[in-house]
């Protein structure tokens, strides 16, 4: 299902599964009521009927997957013209295949990521001046940092200073960037955290 029409909501599993395993789903509440099945069998079932459910994307879709995952992740600004030229479409084919597997155009990618991997870095008690100097020169002034962060993270870089066992601590973690290599490429901040 495309993510930029199905995204931030609600959807029936009939949008989404077949009818026979939307069944083998919905019976599942029942049978663990009435002990047929404990909690892991029951877990197992779901995995094998959302497992049966999705249907393999074809090899072309799945590369642009990955080339706008490896391009998303090389740098705290990449280059559209770079992304175009990596997966060979037009402007207009690349705009909308991108939005169709990550929700947004590459353009707004660029924009979130860049705000959300600068506030994670901000948030690092450690954080080398250099790499420092790196976040802010990623931003057109100061204004425009604090004006992005705080559109995609919820909070101002002042309040992204980490404290022990914080909200922010627990949501701008490394676990949370899944395919997304947080760092950009960024070996020096990977050195200080093993």
């Amino acid at each position: 299902m495309a993510v930029d029409e199905n995204q931030d909501c609600y959807l029936p599993v009939e949008r989404g599964l077949p009818l026979p395993l939307v069944c083998r789903a919905e019976e599942l509440p029942e049978r663990f009521a009435r002990e047929e099945v404990t909690e892991r069998e029951a877990l197992e079932v779901l995995v094998e009927v959302v497992r049966s459910g999705i249907s393999p994307l074809p090899m072309r879709h799945s590369q642009v997957i990955d080339t706008t995952l490896e391009w998303i992740s090389s740098s705290f600004k990449p280059d559209i013209a770079i992304l175009r030229e990596r997966l060979c479409y037009s402007e207009r084919q690349m705009q909308r295949l991108v939005a169709r597997f990550f929700g947004q155009p590459p353009v707004r990618l660029i924009r979130r990521y860049r705000a959300i991997r600068s506030a994670t870095l901000l948030s690092m008690p450690d954080l080398s001046a250099a790499l420092e100097q790196e976040v802010f020169d990623a931003f057109y002034d100061q204004a425009h940092m604090i004006k992005e962060i705080r559109h995609f993270t919820g909070r101002t870089p002042k309040r992204l200073q980490p404290r022990a066992a914080s909200i922010i601590t627990e949501t701008l973690a490394e676990p949370g960037y899944g395919s997304v290599d947080l760092f950009g490429g960024h070996e020096q901040v990977r050195r200080k955290k093993s």
